[in-house]
């Protein structure tokens, strides 16, 4: 067999058979050697896993420790500062009280001083003087070499310095004679003008007349108003003390009753007043209603708010700007301030800063009449008068008016006298009503009533006849710039002129009621 030829065919297969083997064997081989890679890989990949499993827990515990410490830092920072607080709070509490301690020795010798002041204005042969006047002095004597630090501003860029040597008063005052009380007047007027603290005596009565304490708020304003230079070099506080006391009036007129009667109607002349001041009084006020708007006390800052707002409206020694009056009296009528409810409301009806609203005045001021707010009652009852922003009602009117001048106010009185002789508002026409009303208006100052009340003296409508008085009323009315009182009053002098003389005849004068 061996010897038998093979035929290319039988050769051809053997080759192929056994390249095949060979290729097989190959393969096998290289699929055994990729399947020892591939757990080698496998145990790579485990081992990788493994290493950053390890250095994902070590990076979680360093994180954790580092938050503790920095935990750790940050509660030790709050214990360190509420420490702080508590210091500064106790050191302040601490301030306080001596400040109010100091204030009230003060504000003892300031009524020594004024009693002082009281007893030599009054008389030189008072038994008590000696014992009063060597009290008094005692008592300054005791003030001397105090140190008061004056609490910040909100305005750090204005400030006033207030040391005061009393050696020379306190010799001056020694030095007093019975018998020049207009000196001794004048020497206790300096002493009550270099007071120490102004700023806060000032920004405490701005607390009282918030807190309605306006009796006393009375009595502090005419202390601050004692502080006054000579005539052409107005003093620090008279701004301050004019504003309140414009506002006090408005609000409780009748605390000023022991007063009467006013030539001049006195809220015009605090307002006058307070914008006749000096520049250094107008910022020394601004100063004081701004850190009044600051107070933790609502109705402080609603005060502060409304002081500022009134500034800026009418204006008091500052640049007129309607808008930041608004926005002054809305933040003060937040907290249900009476006088900044009536002022806004004044604003939308005569178009102050803002578009006209009646009917938005009238809601104000009911707000305003609502706590008792006679200039809101006066006003809101000439709205119903006149049906401005709300329905006619004339009977509505009267009561508003009646109440409000019950109540002191002055242009309520007047009206209610025009109502009285005029028949209107449902009542019976009664001059003497008419006449009586227009006498307790005038005695405030109101000088459309001081006209009204002339032309019934000069006609004896609802009184006797009484021309002098008649020209005594319409003078003081025309001194206040009253145009119906300086016409009545020319005309009524031409007919007294003609009456007086040789070759006149005596003529009569018909009653003609003189209304605004």
């Amino acid at each position: 067999m061996s010897g038998i030829l093979q035929s290319p065919l039988d050769i051809y297969t053997k080759e192929t058979t056994e390249l095949e083997g060979q290729n097989i064997a190959e393969a096998v081989q290289r699929c055994e050697s990729c399947v020892k890679h591939g757990q080698n890989a496998e145990v790579a990949i485990g081992l990788a896993r493994k290493s950053l499993a390890r250095d994902c827990n070590k990076a979680k515990e360093q994180m954790q420790s580092r938050f503790l410490d920095i935990h750790s830092l940050l509660k030790l920072h709050q214990q360190q500062a509420l420490q702080q607080i508590t210091q500064i709070q106790s050191s302040t509490d601490t301030f306080l009280t001596e400040q109010t301690n100091l204030l009230d020795s003060h504000m003892q010798s300031l009524s020594m001083a004024i009693e002082l002041k009281e007893v030599l204005c009054k008389s030189t042969d008072l038994p008590d003087f000696e014992y009063l006047g060597s009290s008094a002095l005692q008592h300054i004597k005791s003030l001397e070499n105090i140190e008061i630090p004056l609490a910040p501003c909100c305005r750090p860029d204005f400030s006033f310095d207030f040391n005061f040597d009393w050696s020379d008063h306190i010799n001056s005052l020694g030095k007093i004679s019975l018998g020049t009380s207009s000196d001794s007047s004048e020497i206790t007027m300096s002493l009550l003008k270099n007071l120490d603290n102004v700023d806060d005596f000032a920004l405490e009565t701005v607390k009282l007349f918030a807190q309605g304490n306006y009796s006393q708020v009375h009595k502090n304003c005419l202390v601050m108003t004692s502080f006054s230079s000579p005539a052409s070099e107005p003093g620090l506080t008279d701004a301050i003390a004019n504003l309140l006391l414009n506002c006090i009036f408005s609000l409780q007129p009748n605390l000023f009753s022991a007063q009467q009667p006013f030539s001049v109607y006195p809220y015009d002349e605090y307002l006058d007043n307070a914008i006749k001041a000096s520049p250094n009084s107008h910022q020394f006020m601004l100063k004081v209603a701004e850190r009044a708007s600051t107070s933790a006390e609502q109705c402080v800052s609603a005060t502060g708010h409304f002081l500022c707002g009134f500034i800026y409206h009418w204006p008091i020694g500052v640049t007129q700007d309607t808008s930041v009056a608004l926005q002054q009296y809305c933040m003060s009528d937040l907290h249900n301030n009476s006088l900044a409810q009536y002022y806004l409301g004044w604003c939308y009806q005569y178009g102050h800063g803002v578009h006209k609203n009646p009917e938005e005045a009238v809601r104000l001021y009911r707000l305003a009449t609502d706590r008792g707010n006679g200039l809101a009652m006066c006003q809101l009852g000439w709205c119903f008068e006149t049906g401005n922003g709300v329905k006619k009602d004339v009977t509505e009117s009267y009561n508003l008016f009646h109440t409000a001048a019950e109540a002191g106010n002055a242009p309520s009185q007047y009206n209610l006298g025009l109502y009285f002789f005029l028949g209107k508002g449902g009542v019976t026409t009664n001059p003497q009503q008419g006449f009586h009303w227009y006498k307790v208006s005038s005695a405030q100052g109101y000088p459309s009533a001081q006209c009204n009340l002339a032309e019934c003296y000069s006609t004896g409508n609802g009184t006797d006849k009484d021309v002098t008085e008649a020209v005594r009323l319409y003078e003081l009315a025309a001194a206040q710039k009253n145009t119906g009182a300086q016409e009545a009053l020319k005309k009524l002098r031409a007919t007294l002129a003609t009456i007086r003389s040789p070759t006149s005849k005596k003529g009569k004068r018909k009653h003609k009621t003189t209304a605004e």
